[in-house]
């Protein structure tokens, strides 16, 4: 079986709906984490949104809202482009890559320049398993 080209329109969505459930998601996020704070956070939000930014709770539920987003974006990539869904799905993930290379250029921190790396390997194999999922049982091409 002969595979196709990978389709733009549907990397292109794919990533942007990946991306901006990433920053929904983690946003939202945020703001529930920083609400128990909301008085310290009037003295001094800088200094809380460090601490918060620097928390392994924080680190750990970005990388598993991104992770799940990485997931999502595939699955939408490959329901858009209706076949080659694996590689459509890992084809989502460039903008998460580009933005992962961009922090891993100029980390803020250490722990930002960890999940930054892992992202860059894990977000177009997590993309692809979403088109996995979309692909459903049909047998893989041999």
């Amino acid at each position: 079986m002969h595979m196709r080209s990978i389709s733009l329109k549907a990397a292109v969505i794919g990533g942007l709906v990946e991306f901006a459930l990433t920053v929904l998601v983690a946003f939202l996020f945020s703001v529930a984490l920083l609400l128990p704070r909301l008085g310290k956070l009037m003295e001094s939000a800088a200094t809380v949104g460090a601490e918060v930014g620097q928390s392994w709770t924080y680190q750990a539920s970005a990388w598993v809202i991104g992770s799940i987003s990485s997931v999502v974006g595939g699955y939408v990539a490959a329901r858009i482009a209706g076949h080659d869904e694996i590689a459509n799905g890992a084809a989502s993930a460039w903008l998460s890559i580009a933005f992962n290379v961009w922090q891993w250029a100029f980390p803020p921190d250490t722990t930002a320049l960890v999940y930054s790396i892992t992202m860059i390997v894990a977000a177009p194999l997590l993309g692809a398993f979403g088109g996995y999922l979309k692909r459903g049982r049909k047998p893989l091409p041999v």
